[in-house]
């Protein structure tokens, strides 16, 4: 798990350097557990609620990751200060080819969504606008 996350925080290291994204992270004390799952899948999935969080954010912000667990599942949370959506937008994020970016294809967090569940988990967003988002993934415990 924290080499997948590692990963992907190494590939967005220069956006974030770029846009004067200060990116945290905090994790469970657990020394180490493996989330079972197709990784590149699940890389697919964390890359996207990467690239939407350093999207949301045009001017200088903060991206932080929190994985907590308990017993039998392991949350992973990415919350952004960003521009946020309204109630309008947010009840729309799983509908086919819905967007609001200029180059979206609508279908990231639809995909991502797909992908989670048939993993047993669940992707939770929640936002505010003009106050960020947050995605949760839930999944299943190794």
């Amino acid at each position: 798990m924290r080499k997948l996350i590692d990963n992907i925080t190494l590939l967005f290291s220069s956006e974030f350097n770029l846009k004067g994204i200060v990116y945290t992270e905090v994790w469970s004390d657990e020394p180490d557990y493996i989330l079972n799952g197709e990784q590149h899948s699940l890389k697919q999935v964390f890359i996207n609620l990467f690239k939407n969080a350093v999207e949301s954010i045009d001017r200088t912000g903060k991206v932080h990751l929190t994985v907590s667990l308990t017993d039998e599942k392991v949350s992973i949370r990415i919350t952004d200060n960003g521009s946020g959506m309204p109630p309008e937008n947010l009840k729309r994020i799983y509908e086919p080819f819905y967007t609001t970016k200029e180059n979206g294809t609508g279908l990231g967090l639809l995909i991502s969504q797909k992908i989670i569940q048939d993993h047993g988990g669940a992707l939770n967003i929640t936002s505010e606008s003009d106050k960020g988002t947050s995605a949760e993934v839930v999944l299943p415990k190794k």
